[in-house]
C-alpha cells in the first residue's frame, strides 16, 4: 500500500502524538495532551500515514524571528520524525518538500528549525546559520574581574506570577537580536507547567526576577545534587546581567553551574576574572533554509551600502534557481532576478549560512561551497551581511 501524505485531523491527534513520542525514543504521557493540542492547532503539518497509520511527521508553525534591521514571518519546522520501521523510504524527504513548498504558496520566505542530527537537513537546503553555547564552571572560578555595581532587587517569585511578567522581560531583552523567535504561549505554558517528567531528576523550577522600576531581568534554574541548572536568564540592562549570575554563583552548597543555550558572543567570558575556566561547547542551534530567496534577501538590512549579484543553485526547492541582484543597506533592500553575471554563486544551503549574521562567505569559499566570479566579491558580501551580535534563539519552535 503506497503512503499517503496529508494533515492529521482533530481525531488522529493521539495516535500521532504517541507516533512522535516513539520516534524519539519515549512514550506519550496523558499529563502532556492539552499542551501537545495546542501546540498542533498552532501549527499546520504534513503526516505520513500507512494504511490508517500514522508513520512520520511533518509539524510547522509561522512565527516571527528577528532578523538584521527587523523581523520576518517563518515557517518555523518541528518536530520531523519518521517511525525507524519507515525509514529509507524517502518518507522524510516527501514531507519536507511537501512543508516547503506549503511555505512557500504562503508567502513564508524562511524556514528554521533545530537539527536532531546535523547530517540530516543539508540535502534539503537548510543551512548552518546560528551556532550556540552549553556552559560548565565550577563555584571557585566563577569571581568577576571586577566589581559590577546594581541598585535593583532579586526575588524569587512563584509561577503564577512569572507566566505574566517574564515574557515582556523576553521580549525586551531580545528585540535587536537576529535569529530570536517570540515563544508562543504553548512555550511558556510547558515551562511553567513544569512537568516532573521534563525535569531529567532535577528540582522543580525557580524563578528569581531582578527589578528596579521594573522587571529588568530574570533567570529559570533547577537544583541537580550539588548542580544549579540554568535553564534561561534573560536580561534588559548589564545590571539585571550581572546580578542575575552573581545570584546564580552564589547559591548555597552548590559547587557547580551549569548553563544551556547561552549566545557565542555572551557577555559573561569578558566579566570573569579567569575566563579559561568557563567550560564553553559550541553546537549547532539554527538551520536556515531560505524558502524564497529574493524576499528573504530583501527582508532584512546590511551593513555597508551595495550591490552584489549571486547565483543560486537550487534542486530540492527549484522555484529559487536564478540569478539575483542584491542593492541593500542600512535602510533596507531590494533583490530581484537578474540576467547580469553573478559575483558569487553558491547553493541556497549555503547562503543561508550567512544569512543572520553568524558566519561569513570567505570561510566557506575555502571549503569549496561559494565561487568568487568578481575580484573582492567576498569581502564585499562578508561587509554587506555583518551584524552587531551574533544572532541567538533560546526559544526555537
Amino acid at each position: 500500500m503506497p503512503i499517503e501524505y496529508r494533515p492529521i485531523t482533530e481525531e488522529e491527534l493521539i495516535a500521532t502524538a504517541e507516533m512522535s513520542s516513539w520516534a524519539f525514543g519515549g512514550h506519550f504521557s496523558e499529563s502532556e495532551l492539552p499542551q501537545t493540542q495546542e501546540f498542533f492547532e498552532m501549527g499546520e503539518s504534513v503526516a505520513a500515514f500507512d494504511g490508517s497509520d500514522p508513520v512520520g511527521l511533518v509539524l510547522y508553525s509561522a512565527f516571527e524571528m528577528t532578523v538584521p534591521g527587523g523581523s520576518a514571518t517563518t515557517a518555523c519546522v518541528g518536530p520531523v520524525v519518521v517511525l525507524p520501521t519507515h525509514r529509507r523510504r524517502g518518507i522524510m524527504t516527501e514531507m519536507m518538500k511537501q512543508q516547503l513548498t506549503n511555505a512557500f504558496e504562503r508567502g513564508l520566505a524562511l524556514s528554521p528549525l533545530e537539527a536532531a542530527e546535523s547530517i540530516i537537513y543539508g540535502r534539503f537546503g537548510y543551512g548552518i546559520a546560528a551556532e550556540h553555547e552549553n556552559w560548565t564552571i565550577q563555584r571557585q572560578d566563577t569571581a568577576f574581574r571586577q566589581q559590577y555595581e546594581w541598585n535593583g532587587s532579586l526575588k524569587i517569585v512563584k509561577a503564577d506570577y512569572a507566566k505574566v511578567s517574564f515574557p515582556n522581560v523576553f521580549r525586551r531583552a531580545t528585540p535587536d537580536r537576529p535569529g530570536v523567535i517570540q515563544p508562543p504561549k504553548t512555550w511558556w505554558d510547558g515551562m511553567f507547567d513544569d512537568l516532573a517528567e521534563h525535569r531529567d531528576g532535577a528540582s522543580a523550577n525557580f524563578y528569581v526576577e531582578y527589578r528596579e522600576d521594573n522587571v529588568e531581568g530574570y533567570v529559570v534554574y533547577r537544583l541537580k545534587g550539588d548542580t544549579v541548572v540554568v535553564q534561561q536568564l534573560m536580561a534588559v540592562t548589564d545590571a539585571a546581567y550581572a546580578a542575575l549570575w552573581g545570584y546564580c554563583f552564589g547559591i548555597d552548597l552548590r559547587t557547580t553551574t551549569k548553563a544551556y543555550h547561552r549566545p557565542v558572543d555572551d557577555t559573561l567570558v569578558w566579566m570573569l576574572a579567569n575566563p579559561r575556566q568557563l567550560k564553553r561547547e559550541p553546537y549547532d542551534r539554527t538551520w536556515m533554509r531560505l524558502v524564497d530567496v529574493p524576499k528573504a534577501l530583501s527582508s532584512r538590512t546590511y551593513a555597508t551600502e551595495d550591490t552584489l549579484v549571486f547565483q543560486v543553485d537550487d534542486d530540492f526547492c527549484p522555484w529559487n534557481q536564478g540569478t539575483y541582484e542584491l542593492t541593500g543597506g542600512l535602510s533596507g533592500a531590494v533583490c530581484k532576478p537578474t540576467t547580469k553575471v553573478p559575483d558569487l554563486v553558491l547553493t541556497s544551503a549555503d547562503l543561508a549560512v550567512p544569512y543572520l549574521g553568524g558566519f561569513r562567505f570567505a570561510p566557506l569559499a575555502r571549503a569549496g561551497r561559494v565561487e568568487e566570479r568578481t575580484r573582492g566579491a567576498l569581502r564585499r558580501a562578508d561587509a554587506m551581511f555583518a551584524t552587531q551580535l551574533k544572532p541567538w534563539s533560546p526559544v526555537l519552535c
